[in-house]
């Protein structure tokens, strides 16, 4: 098996929970043009993962409405949360010399705001974001990313919760791995046989430790067993 020399995150749902923006965001957007009734939220979080101009016609919702949303969210960045574990795992990489980058079809205004808020954007190695390549899971984004941290795809991993971050990670010939804390389900994350695929942050560090090399350290989680769930091959 090829040593990983970088990793390579995605953004929303991977390593921050941007749950409440996107419901307070979508919210204000639905009230603001007018609808009745609630908005649909959890149609929105499930088709999660393309670029948000992608998710708003596949539900067949107004250009006007995505606007109102966009504008809503970039005033929310305060209550983006990270997923316990990550920046800190984020960190521990790039001490021990292993390079990350962020992919994220997010806009680049955006995602610089949440790396911002979170605290990762001093140790990034590369920030790729869409309208500087195309979006995920086309596998330009990441192949860019490689090139920036200046490692081949196959010395690699992409960590994704969707779908769209598994298929652009093998078109890349990367590995994916899948978390399924984000806005994937567990069934749609495995269809894709993604190289491993992990329930826990205590799992992936235990991973990408054995992959690495790197002194990651575990980080306490309560009851939680080390160890990943492995599909379609998996990592060994």
């Amino acid at each position: 098996m090829i040593p990983v020399r970088a990793v390579v995150l995605d953004l929303d749902g991977a390593v921050v929970d941007n749950k409440a923006v996107t419901t307070a965001a979508l919210t204000t957007a639905w009230t603001k043009e007018g609808r009745d009734g609630l908005p649909p939220v959890a149609d929105f979080r499930a088709l999660s993962g393309p670029p948000v101009a992608q998710v708003f016609r596949t539900m067949g919702l107004p250009e006007t409405m995505m606007r109102r949303y966009l504008a809503a969210a970039a005033k929310l960045t305060h209550l983006v949360r990270p997923v316990p574990g990550m920046v800190e795992l984020a960190h521990a990489l790039h001490a021990a010399g292993v390079p990350v980058a962020v992919a994220t079809n997010k806009s680049q205004n955006r995602a610089k705001a949440v790396l911002e808020h979170v605290g990762l954007s001093p140790i990034l190695g590369a920030l790729l974001t869409c309208g500087q390549a195309r979006p995920k899971p086309d596998p330009q984004m990441l192949t860019a990313a490689c090139e920036l941290l200046g490692v081949g795809p196959e010395r690699a991993v992409m960590v994704g919760d969707t779908v769209t971050d598994v298929r652009a990670a093998r078109a890349a010939g990367m590995r994916a791995i899948a978390v399924t804390w984000g806005m994937g389900t567990p069934q749609d994350l495995a269809a894709q046989q993604p190289w491993a695929q992990v329930t826990r942050v205590r799992a992936l560090v235990a991973l990408l430790r054995g992959q690495t090399g790197a002194p990651l350290p575990l980080p306490r989680e309560e009851n939680a067993a080390v160890g990943a769930e492995l599909v379609g091959g998996g990592a060994r």
